[in-house]
């Protein structure tokens, strides 16, 4: 998992809540922080490779964030 937030949302899920919620649930769970969207997206993509697949969850805003470091401009 590579955790972030977007922007400085007060209601997001601190990364690090989330973190410690996937590790509980799953011991075996590997977890990064990362301090923005566009760090988190170059490591999941670097980590799973040119064929793999990464899944992006979390709101619309963070959707937008992401949708033009996935696609372009």
């Amino acid at each position: 998992f590579h955790l972030t937030r977007y922007g400085i949302n007060p209601r997001c899920v601190p990364p690090e809540s989330a973190a410690q919620f996937l590790r509980s649930a799953h011991a075996d769970a590997a977890c990064s922080l990362h301090r923005n969207a566009e760090e988190a997206v170059r490591a999941a993509t670097a980590a799973v490779g040119p064929d793999g697949l990464v899944v992006i969850t979390g709101s619309v805003f963070l959707a937008g964030e992401v949708r033009p470091l996935l696609v372009g401009s």
